[in-house]
C-alpha cells in the first residue's frame, strides 16, 4: 500500500493568491511557470493561467501535503 500512495500524481493544490487574498483549489495543469521552488511543493510561488491572466500564487498544499503560513 505504501508503493501504491508513492505512485499517485498530485492533481490539484490550494493556493493563495496575494493580488485578491484568497485561497482556491486550482488543477495543477494550470500552472503555468514556477517562479520560486517547485510545481507540488508548499511554499513555491507560481504563476497560474485564469482565463486569460497569468496570476501569482503560493502553494498552500497539494495532495495532503501543506504548511502554515505566516501572511500579516
Amino acid at each position: 500500500m505504501a508503493l501504491r500512495s508513492q505512485l499517485k500524481v498530485p492533481r490539484y493544490g490550494l493556493f493563495y493568491f496575494e493580488s485578491d487574498k484568497t485561497l482556491s483549489v486550482v488543477p495543477l495543469a494550470k500552472i503555468q511557470k514556477v517562479l520560486e521552488g517547485t510545481n507540488t511543493t508548499a511554499g513555491s510561488t507560481v504563476e497560474i493561467l485564469y482565463g486569460r491572466v497569468l496570476l501569482n500564487a503560493t502553494i498552500i498544499a497539494v495532495d495532503g501535503k501543506f504548511i502554515v503560513l505566516n501572511h500579516s
